[in-house]
């Protein structure tokens, strides 16, 4: 396995950044992560158009899989960095466009169910700064599973370009990379979109959530200062 990672201002947050890390596993498959990373975490990143990229050694990767297409999978990961690189700079990008792209590329992406691409096109077509649940998800797509619905987010395995950190529980934030916040206060639809308003440094129950919340909580906020 090998990893790119990006690092990006985080604007609102002094003290932290959003990172994204492009992983290519053991499978041959890509999947990208994004998460919440000090400030002092980034310094050893070189520095390149936008963010800060680490510098990889593919060589070996290229000699265990001698039958990869390289020259592909080196366009697809562009495009993907390319995606989230104007999705940091706060530009519009076309999430259909980029699922049929990651599609087209099948052989470099886990097998996506029939299920979860309906619900990923369905989302695909969500602005920056909406926030819909899982109910609404389904009914999108004229089903009671919401559980299932609730499966597609948290397995899907290229956040932002499909955006399922817009998708709540009706009584709240919901979970992000299959962890939940038991956190109460956070536990109310009302009161998350309110919270949405304030300054993040408002959010005096901020240092309590996990991880991945805080990084769905922080791309919700993101979006809504665009």
């Amino acid at each position: 396995m090998y990893t790119e990672s990006k690092i990006y201002d985080c604007k609102f947050l002094t003290n932290l950044d959003f990172q994204v890390n492009l992983f290519f596993s053991n499978q041959s498959k890509l999947n990208l992560i994004v998460s919440l990373i000090s400030n002092k975490a980034s310094t050893n990143h070189v520095n390149s158009k936008i963010g800060r990229i680490k510098d990889i050694n593919k060589k070996k990767e290229q000699e265990r899989f001698p039958n990869i297409d390289y020259a592909k999978l080196k366009s697809l990961q562009s495009k993907i960095w390319d995606a989230v690189d104007q999705y940091f700079l706060m530009k519009k990008i076309n999430h259909i466009k980029l699922l049929d792209i990651l599609l087209k590329e099948n052989q470099y992406i886990n097998k996506i169910p029939p299920f979860y691409l309906k619900c990923y096109r369905a989302l695909s077509q969500t602005q920056p700064g909406e926030i819909l649940t899982y109910k609404k998800l389904a009914d999108l797509l004229e089903s009671r599973a919401f559980r299932a619905v609730g499966n597609a987010m948290r397995n899907n395995d290229f956040p932002i370009l499909i955006p399922c950190h817009r998708v709540v529980s009706k009584s709240g934030i919901g979970g992000y990379m299959g962890i939940t916040s038991k956190l109460n206060k956070i536990n109310s639809l009302d009161f998350l979109n309110k919270t949405l308003d304030l300054e993040i440094n408002e959010f005096e129950f901020f240092s309590k959530l996990p991880s991945p919340i805080k990084t769905k909580l922080a791309l919700l906020k993101f979006e809504r200062i665009r």
